[in-house]
């Protein structure tokens, strides 16, 4: 039997170097498929990182694949130029009919990836099969953990990138186990390479012609296949995507993991696919989490080993932590940090971990969905943590568009449950019933421009007042009924600013006094309650409140009189008034642009 091209290259670069000595032998296994790696005595000189990568590729592929068979695979690392060659050592000619009798017979329970074989002695004419010692041992023709056999031979560049040598090491060893062309007669992988609709292409010449990768006689295409380098190989333009592992090229965007069409062809070689195979939960920023079994993975997304993540030493398992599961995952100065959810329900966590992914601490305990303590991660994710569309806290929290008499109050805006402030050292205003509990829907002040990681915040309570500086600019916020300095929680706004939050409720309930200092009341709560504003000074102050006191300007003037001392005298309910001091009726009606309803 005439070997594969590259196996001729993969053979000689090994012979070459010579054997590797004690310790070249490494067994990668998930409890089926052993792959034996031989290193060859330039592979054992090579830095170990170049081992590392090719061994991790051979534990992704034990891990996807469940056959209880050996396969003793020679590698080699020499030459540059960034390539690499690999195919089967050695195999035998079967009838067509013995093969497709193999593949039918063995197939996975419910799989149908065999069942369009045609029937009979033979396929578009040919009688015979090329069959490689991996698929013979996966039917006993040979032992099938026979570790004399020489089942395939590798061999690599010195100066393949070993962020992208696990995908490298992922296509040469699977050409190793049998993803090969041939031709005139086949091999089993040319039964799903397709010309056209029922049109199969038996051939290893190159450059060869359009073909492509299809489960149901050429009528769904899977992938496309190179024409140029290896036709084995995904065409890097072809419906597959760029970034394949199988491609013809590697770049430097190249997956260093399996993907399902690349499991679709291993599966149509006559391999069975085991339940621990990958699965990539999220490849966001720089970090992919990734599941292999019941156990979670760190990954560059660009590649390379990650640690697995893990409690208190110990692999972190599925189902440890209750409903909760890791969704995301990302790199940080320190280690990383893991975001966690119950499917289904709106419980959501934040872990950090150490750089060995060991779980350090909480960044967010047990939360909702609109917790800001949450949505202030996600741009840090580079991911939609909680499934609103929006990376980071939703632009609902920002300012509406408002008025210009209400722009003028020191360039602040009021939208009902944010106060945006754009001239920080400006506000002079009163805030009233800041209420919440942490969350979206919590009052928030939104101050533009004071950089949250340099802010340094202190609460003042004799005068309620929260002092935040960012070194560079200071800003008071004067409010009513807060009493502590937890009663806040800061989070990037997005812009550049802080969001600060009301994290407890106001402990008073009505808004009984006003800051004589400040110019205008910017009332959160539903209910005035009773404020009488000193100084009250028309051409400056605006007045806000809820429409739940007044549904809109013009009412104002009827629920307004001057009172005994010739004060106006605003009362919407008998528990509900705003006496302006040393302003008149007719003076307070004369600037009704000065009333904001909200």
């Amino acid at each position: 039997m005439v070997l594969p091209a590259e196996s001729a290259e993969a053979q000689a670069a090994v012979s070459n170097s010579g054997v590797g000595g004690a310790g070249s032998v490494v067994a990668e296994t998930s409890g089926g498929l052993t792959i034996n790696l031989i290193f060859d005595a330039a592979a054992m000189v090579a830095p170990a990182s170049f081992r590392a990568g090719i061994e991790q590729a051979a534990a992704l592929l034990s891990a996807a694949i469940s056959d209880k068979i050996t396969l003793n695979f020679n590698v080699d690392y020499s030459g540059t130029g960034g390539g690499a060659a690999a195919g089967p050592d050695d195999g035998q000619w079967l009838s067509y009919s013995d093969v497709r009798a193999d593949l039918v017979n063995n197939a996975t329970q419910g799989d149908s990836t065999f069942n369009g074989l045609p029937g009979g002695s033979s396929i578009q004419s040919q009688s015979s099969v090329a069959v490689w010692n991996a698929q013979l041992k996966l039917w006993g023709v040979i032992g099938a953990n026979d570790t004399t056999t020489d089942d395939g031979s590798l061999t690599f560049a010195t100066d393949i990138n070993s962020s992208l040598l696990v995908g490298v090491a992922l296509h040469e060893l699977t050409h190793a186990m049998g993803r090969v062309p041939y031709g005139p007669q086949p091999d089993i992988f040319d039964f799903y390479r397709f010309t056209s609709s029922g049109t199969l292409l038996f051939s290893n010449n190159i450059p060869a012609p359009a073909a492509y990768f299809s489960l149901d006689g050429g009528t769904t295409k899977l992938a496309d296949y190179g024409q140029n380098s290896d036709t084995s190989d995904f065409l890097n333009s072809g419906v597959q995507g760029p970034d394949d592992p199988f491609n013809e090229y590697y770049t430097s965007s190249t997956l260093q993991q399996l993907t399902t069409v690349d499991l679709q062809q291993m599966d149509a070689l006559g391999f069975h696919l085991t339940s621990n195979t990958p699965i990539v939960i999220s490849a966001f920023g720089s970090t992919s989490l990734a599941q292999i079994g019941a156990n979670y993975f760190l990954e560059p997304v660009g590649g390379g080993p990650g640690p697995e993540l893990k409690y208190g030493g110990a692999a972190v398992y599925e189902g440890e932590f209750g409903g909760f599961a890791p969704i995301g995952a990302q790199i940080t100065a320190s280690g990383y940090e893991v975001a966690w959810k119950v499917p289904g329900t709106d419980q959501y966590s934040v872990w950090n971990t150490d750089n060995n992914g060991n779980y350090v601490s909480d960044a967010v305990g047990v939360v909702s969905g609109n917790s800001i303590a949450l949505e202030s991660l996600e741009p840090s994710f580079h991911q939609d943590l909680n499934g609103d569309g929006v990376i980071g806290i939703p632009s609902a929290t920002h300012p509406l568009t408002t008025s210009p008499a209400v722009a003028s109050l020191s360039q602040s805006t009021l939208d009902a449950t944010t106060l945006t402030v754009e001239q920080l050292t400006s506000l002079r205003a009163q805030i009233i019933g800041f209420t919440g509990n942490g969350d979206r829907g919590s009052d928030q002040t939104d101050l533009h421009g004071l950089d949250l990681n340099s802010r340094h915040s202190n609460f003042v309570s004799s005068s309620g007042t929260l002092f935040s500086s960012d070194h560079t600019t200071t800003a008071a916020n004067h409010l009513l009924g807060q009493d502590a300095q937890d009663g806040f929680h800061f989070a990037d706004d997005g812009n550049d600013g802080t969001l600060i939050a009301a994290a407890t409720s106001s402990s008073q309930t009505g808004n009984q006094a006003s800051n004589p200092t400040a110019h205008g009341s910017f009332v959160f709560a539903p209910d005035l309650g009773q404020v009488t504003p000193s100084n009250s000074a028309p051409a400056t102050d605006t007045l806000h409140y809820s429409k739940t006191v007044s549904a809109d300007v013009a009412t104002v003037p009827a629920a307004t009189h001057d009172d005994a001392s010739g004060n106006a005298f605003i009362a919407s309910a008998a528990h509900d008034t705003i006496a302006l001091q040393h302003v008149t009726t007719a003076q307070s009606q004369a600037d009704l642009n000065d009333f904001h309803i909200v």
